[in-house]
């Protein structure tokens, strides 16, 4: 196994995590700034911060499929927890209003 394949694979196996933090960041912190305005921006942040996020997770677990083994081992569960960590972030915030 090349350097350049066992470099691809473990940056491949961090990707879903990194996807994650950037989703919880993007809605915590837009959605504080935007309780000074509307809840309904609010929601679409949201919603779209969520799809993005998880479009790009689900093409992760596409391109993870071809990497090596060992670092597929670790990738695929980080991103499948990734995912539901982007749904845990993002199914309350688009159940309980934004700005109370």
């Amino acid at each position: 196994m090349s350097s350049k394949a066992t470099s691809r694979g473990w940056l491949l196996a961090l990707t879903g995590p990194l996807v994650w933090s950037t989703h919880f960041l993007l809605v915590y912190a837009g959605q504080g700034f935007i309780c000074a305005g509307s809840d309904s921006l609010a929601a679409l942040l949201v919603g779209a911060a969520s799809i993005v996020a998880l479009a790009a997770l689900a093409a992760l677990l596409i391109a993870q499929r071809r990497t090596p083994s060992s670092p597929r081992a670790i990738a695929l569960p980080l991103t499948a927890l990734s995912s539901l960590g982007v749904a845990w972030v993002s199914l309350p915030a688009l159940i309980v209003p934004a700005c109370l």
